[in-house]
C-alpha cells in the first residue's frame, strides 16, 4: 500500500487511469471521492468493466491499475495485491418468499431456485459456480438468465 501511496503523491498534474470490475463498481464513488481530496492534482478516469476486461486493459497499458474479483488469472506479468480480505454475497428475497423465512440457510436451500448470472467470463460467476461444485452442487442449479451488467 506504501508504494501506491508514493505513486499517487508522485504524480504531479496527471491522470490515474483505473479499471473497476463491474461487481465493485457501485460502491467506488466514496473512494473515488476520498482519492479526489488527497490528490486533488490528479484527474480519476475510471472504466467499469468484467475482471477479463479489467486485466487485459492493464497488460495492454490501456489502464495504470485494475480492481478485479480475485482470480487466478494465469499471466505472470500481473502483480495482484489484496485489497481486502474478501466482499462478501447476500442474499435478497421477497419476505414472503419460502426461503426468507429460514432462520439459516444453507447453498443447498437455493437450488430450486433459477439463478442470474453474469457471462461465461465474469470472474464473479466463476466464484460462484466454482462454490457450488465445490459443495458438490452445481449440476443441480439452473441457470435462468444471463446478463451483461449488475443492473
Amino acid at each position: 500500500m506504501v508504494n501506491a501511496e508514493r505513486f499517487a503523491e508522485n504524480l504531479k498534474e496527471a491522470s490515474l487511469r483505473v479499471g473497476i470490475a463491474l461487481t465493485f463498481s457501485s460502491s467506488f464513488s466514496s473512494t473515488a471521492a476520498r482519492f479526489r481530496e488527497l490528490y486533488p492534482h490528479v484527474k480519476l478516469i475510471v472504466e467499469h468493466a468484467p475482471s477479463f476486461k479489467v486485466i487485459e486493459d492493464v497488460l495492454n497499458y490501456q489502464l495504470d491499475l485494475g480492481i478485479v474479483v480475485s482470480r487466478d488469472y494465469a499471466n505472470p506479468e500481473i502483480r495482484c495485491i489484496a485489497i481486502s480480505e474478501g466482499e462478501k454475497m447476500v442474499l435478497v428475497a421477497s419476505p414472503s418468499s419460502p426461503i426468507a423465512q429460514k432462520e439459516k440457510i444453507e447453498l443447498a436451500d437455493l437450488r430450486d431456485y433459477p439463478l442470474i448470472l453474469g457471462p461465461e467470463t465474469s470472474a464473479t460467476r466463476q466464484v460462484i459456480l466454482e462454490k457450488l461444485d465445490f459443495e458438490g452442487l452445481a449440476a443441480s442449479y439452473l441457470i435462468a438468465v444471463e446478463v451483461d451488467n449488475i443492473e
